[in-house]
């Protein structure tokens, strides 16, 4: 799989520190912040994107499809 050609849309890092991480990644690297989720729905969310995840790896290992 070449990704060289490749965009970023959505990144999930882990923190301990919500306030200073997202101070990092939007003020020193420039990534735009795009939402907070409130708090208790960690474990949906979590499942939610690990479904996706899934899906999109299916999808890039699909080598009859084009995107």
């Amino acid at each position: 799989m070449n990704l060289s050609t490749a965009t970023v849309a959505q990144v999930l890092i882990p923190l301990n520190d919500f306030e200073r991480g997202a101070t990092f990644y939007r003020d020193v690297l420039g990534l735009p912040f795009l939402f907070a989720a409130p708090r208790g729905v960690a474990p949906a969310l979590a499942a939610h994107l690990a479904s996706a995840a899934a899906a999109t790896r299916r999808a890039l290992n699909d080598s009859s499809k084009r995107y």
